[in-house]
């Protein structure tokens, strides 16, 4: 069986806030590596019922896999959901974005809800996917859905100057959008733009090494991740889960988001603080997001931008 390579964070966090116990229904709306899935499902002992939602066939086939060698049967499989079943816990796995939700459940009796925003280490080190600067030849896809139609490349090759400008300045605040915009269109006029290592040079054209400081550190992390969140429609997708998944919440049931990106955090908060201030949800203590602790950091450096927000239904 191929193991993830990802490391879930702010494990415990997000089992204390969401306090799964038996015979509770959870989903999981972001699959990944299934570190967090895995853990949540303990809770249940056994009882209960675990949705989990993912755009990667890959993310879920490696979970059957591993359901299959922990006892579960593969009891139905529907298009795009397959169930399995152990005793009394049922789990539905849904090769479907999360944004679709309302369509896949119908119940109001739903007691926890995660999203993890970020990507699993096993994609950014998959060159299939064309997510890291660092496969010079991998090709610039970035589909986290291999059935969608729109690729990276397809983006760089095909926007307009202006929406191109657009892209990198609304989604990764690029300081230098315009002049990337200007070489990526002269590049393109010669041949087009397809791999890693032609975008990346590109960059370190405009952004050479002594300049990267401040606003301009990573720049080639920058640009890669506005072109995902293109490719992907991340906002957008955000945006419309947001109130499908409040709805399927039962009363008094949680919901807890990890970003890490501003843009994403952004959304996050300013629903929260409607649901709040319409009283439909409360804040539970004092904080109204966690970040990772030192120890963590010093174990896991990719959580160093995550924000945790979480809010309980009323």
């Amino acid at each position: 069986m191929e193991k993830t390579k990802h490391v879930p964070v702010l494990l415990q966090e997000v089992i204390n806030i969401l306090d799964i116990g038996p015979k509770s229904c959870f989903i999981d709306c972001t699959l990944g590596g299934a570190g967090h899935f895995l853990e949540l499902l303990k809770k249940l002992n056994g009882q209960g019922k675990a949705i989990a939602f993912d755009q990667d066939e890959k993310a879920i086939a490696r979970l059957v896999e591993n359901l299959k060698l922990q006892g579960f049967e593969e009891v139905s499989r529907l298009g795009k959901k397959l169930t399995l079943k152990n005793g009394e816990l049922q789990i539905e796995l849904i090769h479907d974005n999360f944004s679709h939700i309302s369509e896949w459940v119908k119940t109001s009796e739903v007691n926890a809800i995660l999203v993890d925003l970020g990507l699993s280490t096993d994609q950014v080190e998959d060159e299939s996917y064309g997510f890291s600067f660092l496969n010079d030849d991998s090709i610039l896809d970035m589909r986290l859905d291999k059935q969608s139609q729109v690729r990276a490349c397809d983006l760089l090759n095909g926007l307009y100057k202006k929406e191109l400008e657009r892209l990198f300045t609304e989604l990764a605040d690029v300081s230098f959008a315009k002049r990337l915009t200007n070489e990526i269109i002269n590049k393109r006029a010669e041949a087009p733009i397809t791999k890693a290592g032609e975008l990346k040079a590109i960059i370190q054209r405009i952004v050479p090494f002594k300049l990267r400081r401040g606003a301009n550190k990573h720049p080639e992390a920058k640009v890669f991740q506005a072109l995902r969140i293109a490719v992907n429609q991340e906002f957008k997708n955000l945006q419309d889960f947001l109130p499908q998944a409040f709805e399927t919440l039962s009363l008094g049931g949680k919901m807890a988001i990890i970003s890490f990106h501003s843009g994403e955090d952004r959304i996050i908060k300013h629903y929260f603080k409607q649901l709040t201030l319409e009283n439909k949800a409360r804040y539970e203590g004092d904080e109204k997001f966690i970040q990772a602790t030192q120890k963590e950091l010093d174990i896991n450096s990719k959580s160093h931008s995550a924000k945790l927000r979480f809010i309980t239904k009323n």
